[in-house]
């Protein structure tokens, strides 16, 4: 995670926020990767009330 940047968590309205995190592969090669899953939780109010979506989003790798 040293190479990583640190990822903010509270954002307001149409924001558009870019970094990067790096990874270490340790039962595999990047060779074998055929896609890449991310997920992020649905944003919550002061209650913890869910105010969205949790949102998936499949990037396929290609060589």
């Amino acid at each position: 995670m040293v190479l990583s940047e640190h990822i903010e968590g509270n954002y307001l309205g149409k924001v558009k926020h870019e970094c990067y995190n790096v990874y270490v592969l340790k039962n595999s090669k990047v060779e074998d990767l055929k896609n890449i899953e991310i997920r992020v939780s649905a944003p919550t109010n002061s209650n913890f009330d869910e105010q969205g979506e949790d949102v998936i989003h499949t990037i396929e790798v290609s060589k």
